[in-house]
């Protein structure tokens, strides 16, 4: 795929994504998708995501072997719905990359990203290998319990769970998050 093609798609999506609130936080879910050639069989992929409970919109180059799907505002993302949908074709997913902001939370020694309004949740297969060194305003350089960031990786799904390895963490986008579960007693 060209870089100019990789930009172009990159851009499409971000320019949709930024012309809508930002209650979403899921911001992108790309897949890398192999033995598809043909845009027929593109069309008959979008119709078939387009039936998984979540997914609002979805687009597939078929050529390229790439495919990006937006995902619907508060509903949460399970990355089993699109492994199941695809092993039901001849067409083999490889990869699922997301682009998710939510507050970072232990629960039963394992790290975790909950996104907000949708309820996601993101098991982190690899917290102590990140370093948040591009971030000007945290002072600390290791994720946190509460801490809002926005990362980026590949998605995976264990037992109905999502995975993700991280391949990039940056500067939180929507508004904080952070104390989105405690309610104020004091009138």
């Amino acid at each position: 795929m060209t870089p100019f093609l990789k930009f172009f798609i990159w851009t499409s999506f971000a320019f949709n994504a930024l012309a809508q609130p930002l209650a979403a936080e899921i911001y992108e879910i790309r897949l890398t998708i192999e033995n598809i050639t043909c845009p027929y069989c593109g069309t008959s992929l979008v119709q078939e995501l387009k039936g998984i409970k979540g997914v609002e919109d979805a687009k597939i180059w078929p050529m390229e072997g790439i495919g990006v799907v937006q995902w619907k505002k508060n509903s949460a993302f399970h990355a089993v719905q699109l492994f199941r949908m695809f092993y039901k074709t001849q067409f083999l997913l490889k990869e699922i990359d997301v682009d998710v902001e939510g507050v970072i939370r232990e629960k039963k020694g394992a790290t975790v990203l909950e996104s907000y309004p949708d309820g996601s949740v993101f098991y982190i297969d690899n917290p102590r290998d990140l370093h948040l060194d591009t971030f000007d305003n945290f002072s600390t350089r290791a994720l946190k319990e509460g801490m809002q960031v926005r990362l980026q990786g590949m998605c995976t799904s264990q037992q109905g769970f999502n995975f993700l390895l991280v391949k990039e963490a940056l500067p939180p986008v929507g508004p904080d998050q952070t104390n989105h579960d405690q309610t104020n007693t004091t009138k």
